[in-house]
């Protein structure tokens, strides 16, 4: 008597088997959370997320979400660069927002989002608008960018955070006194810190196909052969451009992300257009 195994339910394949899970969808056109090729993830903005900070916003993309809060302290310039500011962003990916993250030291990962966000600011701040006194006081700006839940699109999510938490800032109006060799800063005359530009990332992972994903979640991650992340500035200029893994992208390929990345980035500028609370 003969007896046939019944098939594993989607739940099972899924944590088993997690690559032929999503493979099976993928090869019939689709994502397992509906979405197609190029589609990106809900997105959604909130500022004036941390009441301590001097600007702050939250950011989820999908099923990721992240919080940057900056504090600003007023610091001695560099000697060779006297009239430029300080902007040192930081991210952290603890245990508690991914089991693939550990207690201790910054991760590989945390280090290079935060390398990236370092680079690029300068094109989202001009460091000489930080400056309150040549050679005596400027402003330095540290942004700490906490990973609540990871869930893929890291890069895409902090620079948003970033480029919202900077929309939020308010410092006082300082002044420097000669005499007393001190700056004074006056909270009620809060204001802004000018922004050249907003600059937005969008991510595509690259399939052994050629196919790109846009927006790949944590566990679309084993399919990609490689990602490509995609800076573009609010005028629409390119700003930066970084692929990982795999092997080289052709131009076609590249010039596909470039394009969805302009389309993305009138969705995200969307996102920010209501006035950062003061």
């Amino acid at each position: 008597m003969s007896s046939t195994i019944p098939p594993l339910p989607a739940e099972a394949i899924k944590k088993l088997l997690p690559e032929t899970y999503h493979q099976s969808f993928i090869q019939k056109g689709v994502r397992p959370d509906g979405r197609g090729f190029q589609d990106f993830r809900p997105t959604a903005v909130h500022y004036g997320a941390i009441t301590s900070a001097d600007g702050s916003a939250l950011v989820r993309l999908g099923g990721t979400t992240v919080v940057c809060g900056i504090k600003a302290e007023v610091a001695v310039p560099e000697p060779t660069q006297p009239t430029q500011g300080y902007f040192t962003p930081n991210v952290e990916l603890g245990p508690m927002c991914s089991a693939r993250f550990k207690p201790g030291a910054p991760s590989e990962t945390a280090q290079v989002l935060s390398q990236q966000l370092n680079t690029l600011s300068l094109g989202v701040l001009d460091r000489d608008d930080l400056c309150i006194e040549p050679g005596q006081a400027v402003w330095a700006l540290y942004a700490d960018v906490l990973c609540l839940n990871y869930d893929g699109g890291a890069l895409d999510a902090c620079q948003l955070a970033v480029t919202a938490a900077l929309r939020n800032l308010r410092l006082g109006k300082a002044t420097f006194n000669e005499e007393e060799g001190a700056v004074r800063a006056n909270a009620r005359e809060s204001q802004g810190v000018p922004i050249k530009a907003q600059v937005y990332t969008s991510t595509f992972g690259v399939l052994e196909s050629g196919q790109c994903l846009a927006d790949p979640s944590e566990a679309e991650g084993s399919l990609v052969r490689s990602t490509v992340s995609v800076s573009v500035s609010d005028q629409g200029r390119l700003v930066a451009v970084w692929k990982q893994g795999g092997q080289g992208c052709d131009v076609a390929l590249i010039r596909a992300c470039l394009d969805q990345a302009q389309e993305r980035r009138a969705i995200l500028e969307s996102l920010l257009a209501p006035e950062a609370s003061s």
